[in-house]
């Protein structure tokens, strides 16, 4: 049997998709708690685990269901998980909750939230759009103001795929994308800088190896990190150039 492609059938099924994030991924509908955690086979949502980021997520979701339904109720939760958000923010030393409510950590900006709602705050009423504006510029003046005499990544987990860690790439990815909403320097600085750390890394441990003589394969090593280097300030570069034409 073939999948229907009226647009009305497709629009109620992301309806009820975008509803049932809200009646069942989020534990209290008056505070905004919610975690990222929830039964599949029933109706069972927990409050202790509010990532910011995945609060961003729910967010879209409720944006773009709001955009073509115009429900209300789509309004109402990016509200709720939004203040709840901010409540913990606000009331837990300016930090947000990175992990679960007990032993989780905390982190004063998320970026992917401030992602988020800057992707979503077109489509939501202007109101609900200041509101969600200026909370992702609180993120961004704390993220500037907690990197401001710092680089990027931490060079000690370049390499790391461990659960919970990765590769700095994936928080250079996310500033990237604010920096194309906002083009704040911070953020492109973040970016230059983690992508130069393996660079650095993998030359500092080249120098410091004696060689009796320069090998093919140290010569390859060397021209390759010097490549690598070379593209990834030209990507960034170019894309903060191409943002000053505009």
């Amino acid at each position: 049997m073939s999948e229907p492609r009226d647009g009305a059938v497709l629009l109620g099924r992301a309806r009820r998709f975008a509803l049932g994030l809200w009646e069942h991924q989020v534990g209290n509908h008056q505070t905004g708690d919610f975690s990222r955690h929830a039964p599949i086979d029933s109706h069972g949502p927990d409050t202790e685990a509010p990532y910011a980021r995945h609060g961003g997520f729910y967010i879209e979701t409720w944006a773009a269901a709001y955009e073509k339904t115009l429900d209300e109720v789509f309004l109402h939760a990016i509200e709720s998980v939004l203040d709840g958000l901010e409540r913990a923010r606000a009331h837990e030393g300016g930090m947000l909750v990175g992990g679960s409510k007990r032993g989780g950590g905390r982190r004063p900006y998320d970026i992917s939230l401030a992602v988020s709602l800057g992707n979503s705050a077109p489509q939501v009423t202007p109101e609900l759009a200041a509101k969600m504006q200026a909370v992702a510029s609180t993120n961004d003046k704390v993220f500037a103001e907690v990197h401001a005499n710092s680089g990027g990544a931490d060079g000690g987990s370049l390499w790391s795929n461990a659960y919970g860690a990765g590769a700095p790439a994936g928080p250079a990815n996310v500033c990237m994308l604010r920096y194309r909403q906002v083009g704040h320097d911070a953020y492109r600085r973040f970016v230059l800088e983690t992508a130069g750390a393996p660079v650095r890394q993998c030359s500092s441990r080249l120098s410091t190896r004696r060689w009796t003589s320069a090998t093919p394969s140290t010569a390859f090593s060397t021209k390759v990190l010097a490549r690598g280097s070379k593209t990834s300030r030209y990507c960034v570069s170019n894309d903060w150039q191409e943002r000053e034409t505009v």
